[in-house]
């Protein structure tokens, strides 16, 4: 096993291991409660090229997973063409910000070492590129959302709209402000 960090892209056998970290990120990030059924299900397809990919990032020869991108590729609701969603991208804490182990290529030539999520990110990238589709990708979270927001104006351009969540059993923010 070599000490060099890669995304590759998963297979079947990456299943227990994705997992492991997609009931992590359901625990961490969702805004409604997982099934973990349904996570399992979309992954497995992912895993087996069935509308989607996972890219797996870790140690080149390893089946160890630090962090992973579920990217379910097919046409939205309203058209025949395909794009490319961002399902999730996810780094195990224990990885967040770890640039010990630098990865290949240009990057250690020129002395830099990107994180775990930049490297997944750069796969979406690349997946795009080679298959020609757009790339959806956002966040979800409000963890952090001002700095990732900042990064993915940095990585992939400008902004294209936002999310809003309403939620009708939350206290309204105006009947808050209005007491």
């Amino acid at each position: 096993m070599s000490d060099e960090i890669i995304v590759r892209v998963g297979t079947p056998d990456d299943l227990d291991n994705v997992m492991a970290l997609a009931t992590l990120v359901a625990n961490e990030n969702a805004p409604v409660a997982p099934n973990m059924r349904k996570i399992m299900q979309g992954i497995w397809d992912a895993l087996n090229k069935h509308h989607g990919l996972v890219g797996i990032v870790g140690p080149a020869g390893s089946k160890d997973v630090h962090g992973f991108v579920l990217l379910r590729i097919s046409p939205p609701w309203y058209s025949d063409e395909r794009l490319i969603e961002d399902a999730g991208v996810y780094v195990h804490p224990d990885w967040r910000g770890n640039r010990q182990l630098a990865p290949s290529g240009a990057d250690r030539a020129a002395g830099r070492s990107p994180g775990r999520a930049s490297m997944l990110y750069r796969f979406c990238k690349r997946v795009a590129d080679e298959t020609g589709y757009k790339l959806f990708i956002g966040v979800m979270s409000q963890r952090q959302q001002e700095s990732k927001l900042r990064y993915y104006r940095r990585f992939f351009g400008d902004q294209a709209g936002a999310y809003f969540v309403y939620d009708p059993k939350a206290v309204p923010v105006a009947a808050q402000a209005a007491e």
